[in-house]
């Protein structure tokens, strides 16, 4: 588990420094790092999340800069799933949202997307229809947990708000053991 989390950690901070040197990009070449625009495949229509991105960030000063965007593009590739999208064919829960928020785990997942929505008094429909809020409640909780798990550590701070908000159960000893395996 703490596996996962590292590795979320070391995204943000290549994340980070690439922003640093990625000054001017090629005219062929796509930045991925970080990208707050993503183009749906379906329409070709390319959905600019950034002022959604910012005013989380202004909002809640205390989470650091590129992790937000690093949650929906290791997550969703930032995709804001629609409510009505297509279930799983090999019956894995659904994500929803510009964030993969799960909101029926099937007994083996958590539910945070009702955890983020009880944490920011936002409804699941909201959530699951409103990118802006999605990205919004998601800070929110956040924040929630940084405040909630204090420690002496900054980093130790973001990975337990990571491992507050993430799907991944972690009351069983055999799941943890699968997690932390890889």
């Amino acid at each position: 588990m703490k596996y996962i989390v590292t590795c979320w950690l070391c995204i943000l901070l290549i994340l980070n420094v690439n922003n640093l040197f990625a000054q001017k990009e090629h005219k062929h070449s796509r930045k991925f790092i970080p990208q707050t625009t993503y183009t749906e495949y379906t329409s070709f229509k390319s959905i600019d999340y950034s002022s959604y991105f910012e005013l989380a960030y202004l909002q809640f000063p205390q989470i650091p800069r590129g992790l937000l965007e690093s949650v929906a593009q290791t997550n969703t590739g930032f995709f804001h799933v629609p409510e009505n999208a297509a279930p799983s064919c090999t019956g894995m829960p659904q994500a929803f949202g510009l964030m993969g928020l799960i909101e029926d785990g099937k007994g083996y997942f958590r539910n945070n997307l009702l955890t983020v929505a009880s944490i920011s008094g936002y409804s699941v429909k909201e959530l699951k229809s409103s990118p802006d809020k999605h990205i919004l409640a998601y800070a929110q909780a956040f924040s929630y947990y940084l405040d909630l798990y204090k420690s002496s550590s900054l980093l130790e701070n973001w990975e337990n708000a990571l491992l507050g908000l993430s799907e991944l159960p972690l009351d069983n000893s055999v799941q943890d053991f699968a997690a932390s395996s890889f």
